[in-house]
């Protein structure tokens, strides 16, 4: 099997596996009786406010949503969360069927960090989305341009994957927490071990010296208590 084909099977199987779940019989009828997951605050002017919002835990599967998937990139903070994820293409027509299509995360420095492989298509009425479960928090995808961001008193903070619990997902909030105590966690070995190095090299400095100034002092006793032995000439005979 040569390189290339390697590679596109490798391709394939990642396009695969990413979108399995989308081969349903029929995805309109499964996105209409389907709601989605937090539905509310991922337009494009709602701001992130450290609610802890977002799309790691939804089940991958056909969705419909009001608001049409956001086709332009859209800041840091937008739609409810801090990394928003939007279409990096065009909705399809009727005609289209069912298409693939990406998402992209914003980042800090690109509009798309990174991809997502989703399909969608066109009910008619409205849109269905197949959509994969996003890698990190806070994460979520774009939804609308403009409308209201009211969240509902009930759903204020993040609600875990198969769970009611009010609590907000650790990884939401102590994300960067955690990058930053692994970081200081490394850096503390390496300042450990450079030290025991340092020791270490110290300790064979000082037990040279010592060898060497026992020696020194040995030879000099040495040569102090020598004898001396002055052989006597004897004297010629007459």
């Amino acid at each position: 099997m040569s390189g290339r084909t390697v590679i596109l099977v490798g391709y394939f199987l990642h396009l695969t596996k990413a979108v399995f779940f989308c081969n349903v019989a029929d995805p309109c009828g499964q996105a209409d009786s389907t709601q989605f997951h937090e539905p509310y605050a991922r337009l494009e002017n709602c701001p992130h406010n450290n609610n802890g919002f977002c799309d790691r835990y939804i089940t991958p599967k056909w969705y419909r949503v009001n608001d049409d998937m956001l086709t332009q990139c859209p800041q840091l903070l937008s739609c409810g969360t801090l990394y928003p994820v939007w279409l990096n293409g065009t909705l399809p027509t009727i005609s289209d069927g069912v298409v693939n299509r990406e998402a992209c995360k914003v980042g800090f420095d690109s509009c798309c960090t990174k991809t997502y492989n989703i399909q969608i298509k066109n009910c008619g009425s409205f849109y269905a989305y197949c959509l994969a479960a996003l890698d990190t928090c806070p994460e979520r995808y774009c939804f609308g341009e403009q409308g209201t961001c009211e969240i509902p008193t009930t759903s204020a903070q993040f609600t875990g994957p198969a769970t009611n619990s009010k609590t907000a997902e650790p990884g939401t909030q102590h994300g960067h927490g955690t990058l930053e105590i692994l970081l200081g966690i490394i850096l503390a070995v390496l300042s450990v071990i450079l030290f025991l190095l340092l020791f270490r090299q110290l300790i064979k400095l000082k037990k040279g010296r010592g060898k060497t100034g026992s020696m020194v002092d040995t030879k000099m006793t040495e040569t102090r208590v020598k004898p001396v032995f002055i052989e006597k000439s004897e004297d010629p005979p007459s």
